[in-house]
């Protein structure tokens, strides 16, 4: 499957501002695969004969979507970020209007080197973890659980801890959208500004998500799900003498552009009869 790439520059607006660290450049990134499998739903029945449950998860497909944020800026730039959720990358599932929804499984922040594979066998990793999750069916037995389980650990290989020298943690949100329908699920990064200093002016994370198709096997949805990408970095808000402060945040895209020119990925999910 051919892997798809966005990005978007730091605007200049906020270049060479001495309270955002006088920086130079910066740019927010999302890859992932533009022609996703999407996933049949779980199906949980009950045998009479028995009395035990049976869970089937036929054509279960996991996809590993990464977004990376990097700024430059002059020596110690990253001194003058604020302490604690300095950096905040939001992911969010545009699936309104389609026959699919999302279903977020791991969250992952990087490190800068992938220790214990190489970055072409971690790209071919990106492509084998969409075959299917192998069938959950006939019996909810610890070796069937077990096979999802490993596929959602093999995203989380080389994952920065979320603690120490890293503080980071994710969680779910709701993005309000504008067409007047119900809000965009979402994930969100919060990250200290010891990663810019400890991992490098380049940081990555990636987001493990099940596509689950809601309606009959179909080759296409309805519309691409719109996969969109956000980041905020927030530095200390210097004060003037008469007590007012400047504006302390940067974000990629710029506010403004959220609504028109969003930062997104475009995913046509297929479903494949099993």
């Amino acid at each position: 499957m051919a892997v798809s790439v966005t990005c978007r520059e730091l605007d200049k607006t906020y270049l060479n501002k001495s309270h955002l660290g006088n920086l130079s450049g910066g740019y927010l990134e999302l890859l992932g695969q533009g022609a996703p499998h999407a996933s049949n739903l779980p199906e949980i029945k009950l045998m009479p004969n028995t009395g035990s449950y049976t869970w089937s998860a036929p054509n279960s497909h996991i996809h590993e979507y990464f977004w990376t944020l990097s700024l430059t800026g002059e020596p110690g730039w990253e001194y003058k970020l604020k302490r604690k959720d300095a950096i905040l990358v939001q992911l969010i599932f545009h699936t309104n209007n389609t026959s699919c929804l999302v279903r977020v499984l791991t969250t992952t922040l990087k490190p800068p080197f992938v220790i214990k594979k190489t970055m072409v066998d971690r790209l071919k990793e990106i492509l084998t973890t969409t075959k299917p999750v192998r069938s959950l069916a006939k019996d909810v037995a610890p070796q069937e659980l077990g096979t999802l389980v490993d596929a959602i650990e093999i995203l989380a290989e080389d994952s920065v801890p979320r603690y120490h020298a890293y503080p980071w943690y994710s969680k779910m949100f709701t993005s309000p959208v504008y067409d007047n329908t119900k809000g965009a699920e979402g994930v969100e990064f919060r990250i200290d500004r010891k990663a810019f200093r400890n991992l490098g002016n380049r940081i990555m994370g990636s987001v493990g998500i099940m596509i689950i198709s809601k309606s009959k096997p179909t080759n296409h949805t309805e519309l691409p799900i719109k996969l969109e990408a956000r980041a905020r970095v927030s530095f200390k808000t210097p004060f003037s003498s008469n007590g007012s402060g400047s504006k302390s945040d940067i974000w990629i895209p710029l506010e403004e552009e959220f609504r028109d020119q969003p930062l997104f990925l475009e995913l046509n999910p297929t479903l494949v009869e099993s």
